[in-house]
């Protein structure tokens, strides 16, 4: 890639932290904080949660949305596999009382700052679109 493009300088995994995430998405002009667990808010819509895994491998990027009040856990299962089915750019699964979504970048060997927001568009697009599936109004 050309280096003179801007975000379009390969990061080392290793020199990628909270706070640079944080800032590449404030750079983006996005609402984004780190949490008290570490963890990377980013606001564009709903509130998406990124993650550094401890080794440097990947970002998670997360979105958890909470099930409506008496929504039966075999219900979130069956809208997860649904989800799961459709959507197969992002993974769905339920917990407790809430259903997420999310998608790993893998970063080993170098990423650009290009790439981890233009993978956060992607996996946002795409929660987005599952949260439009007449389905969800059934669960969420």
């Amino acid at each position: 890639m050309d280096p003179t493009i801007p975000g379009a300088e390969v990061l080392n995994p290793e020199a990628i932290d909270s706070a640079s995430l944080a800032r590449i998405f404030r750079d983006a002009f996005l609402d984004a904080a780190i949490d008290d667990d570490g963890e990377v808010k980013v606001k564009d819509g709903y509130t998406y949660y990124l993650t550094l895994d401890e080794h440097h491998r990947f970002i998670r990027y997360r979105l958890v949305m909470r099930c409506k009040s008496g929504v039966s856990r075999a219900a979130q299962q069956e809208y997860a596999r649904e989800m799961n089915d459709g959507y197969i750019v992002i993974r769905t699964r339920s917990i407790e009382t809430a259903i997420v979504f999310d998608y790993h970048l893998v970063i080993e060997g170098g990423v650009t700052k290009r790439n981890i927001f233009q993978s956060f568009k992607r996996f946002a697009s795409a929660a987005n679109s599952a949260l439009a599936d007449e389905r969800s109004s059934n669960v969420l």
